[in-house]
């Protein structure tokens, strides 16, 4: 678990559920989201963004997106490979999400440092026992 207060400077992104700001649920698996909360973790500023309206053509989840809008880290519960090794193209720090089930729980444990690199553990692998929101039957990343 890392224990430093050293982030990148930038957004943070996290997969919600619904836009309740600080409040909001965080969705399971990062593909599936209905969309994102971009936090400034400095100036304390919410922004939800639907995923439908970010994804390009093809995309189970708006990586470009989330990038061009200055997004640095990424914190999550699971995601699939394809979609792991994009976001680690693409420069963002994957972290698991830990310290609750709503952004501002979240956020609170990544400012103490109470955090790990996503782990092997949290990639989904389509078994869909433990990433929740899948309701389809493609055989694609996320």
């Amino acid at each position: 678990m890392k224990t430093t207060e050293q982030h990148p400077k930038g957004l943070v992104a996290i997969p919600v559920l619904h836009n309740r700001g600080p409040a909001s649920q965080l969705s399971r698996h990062f593909g599936k989201s209905p969309g994102f909360m971009l936090v400034d973790p400095a100036l304390q500023t919410f922004q939800y963004c639907e995923s439908a309206s970010m994804k390009e053509a093809g995309e189970c989840a708006p990586i470009s997106a989330l990038v061009g809008q200055g997004c640095a880290v990424l914190i999550c519960h699971s995601m699939g490979e394809g979609a792991l090794t994009r976001c680690r193209e693409a420069g963002l720090e994957i972290v698991k999400a830990a310290g609750g089930t709503e952004v501002a729980e979240v956020l609170h444990a990544y400012a103490l440092g109470e955090y790990e690199a996503f782990p092997e553990s949290a990639l989904c692998r389509h078994d869909h026992d433990h990433c929740g929101e899948h309701a389809h039957g493609k055989e694609h990343d996320h």
